[in-house]
């Protein structure tokens, strides 16, 4: 597994040629092997259109992305989207589901079933293979999409606000589940957020965007994702006053450029 290398980027949006505006500008970090990036940034600071970027959905008016030393210029199996609303088949069952890409890929059906099974354990629904996506809730529909993401065994995962339409309480359920995956997998991550103490908690860098046009701010290094996997209680590691000094520098840093 090698780097996701992002290298001087900028994005532009225009409905015309006299009306274009920056979105970000001189975007530069790598996501190495094993890391768990996280992204924050107030509402407009383009957190979405960078995912976008680095998806291969959009392209950057200037600047390269690379995996691996292969330029983006597209999606790719290489690097798996879980988006914040579920894109679920519904007149499917769970487990089809997620099987649905490997079939796409041509697995027989006997291989894809015992994969999906597999990684449908790995997030938590074991027993709800049959059931239909009509009857999960909304944090269980998560964990198919997650579980859907990560069947082809994408190097990347990427991330975009999975957990914001979730209570407070499936919310944290969720990053609990999503940091033990990263860990089980050894995936690389990159989430999007605009969640101060969730970019803290999960991430090993997190990446501070400024207001529009986002520019990197600054970028942190971090353990408390580590510590969880380690065998620490996740409401001790949110109560630590190390955690909560960072978290308030963070949002200081925020609310002084009056961006929340």
């Amino acid at each position: 597994m090698g780097t996701l290398k992002v290298s001087n980027i900028d994005a532009v949006y225009a409905s015309s040629k006299a009306n274009e505006k920056v979105v970000l500008h001189n975007i530069s970090f790598e996501i190495g092997e094993g890391e768990f990036f996280v992204v924050v940034g107030p509402s407009g600071s383009g957190k979405t259109t960078l995912l976008n970027l680095v998806a291969g959905f959009q392209f950057p008016a200037k600047g390269r992305i690379e995996l691996d030393g292969v330029e983006v210029n597209g999606p790719s199996a290489e690097r798996g989207v879980v988006f914040q609303q579920d894109a679920l088949l519904p007149w499917l069952t769970v487990i089809q589901n997620v099987a649905f890409g490997l079939q796409l890929k041509g697995v027989d059906k006997q291989t894809r079933e015992f994969t999906a099974k597999n990684i449908l354990n790995l997030v938590g629904l074991k027993g709800f293979e049959a059931h239909h996506i009509w009857e999960l809730s909304g944090g269980m529909k998560q964990r198919v999409n997650l579980a859907r993401a990560i069947v082809v065994d994408p190097q990347l995962l990427l991330m975009d606000e999975p957990f914001g339409a979730l209570d407070a309480f499936t919310k944290e359920q969720m990053q609990v589940l999503v940091l033990k995956v990263w860990h089980e997998t050894g995936k690389q991550i990159l989430l999007i957020t605009h969640d101060i103490e969730e970019a803290i908690f999960m991430a090993t860098k997190l990446l501070l965007l400024t207001s529009s046009p986002g520019k990197v701010a600054q970028i942190l290094h971090l353990d408390f994702g580590k510590r969880l996997i380690a065998g620490e209680n996740v409401r001790q590691i949110k109560a630590d006053p190390q955690f909560i000094e960072i978290r308030e520098k963070v949002l200081e840093h925020f609310f002084s450029e009056q961006v929340i």
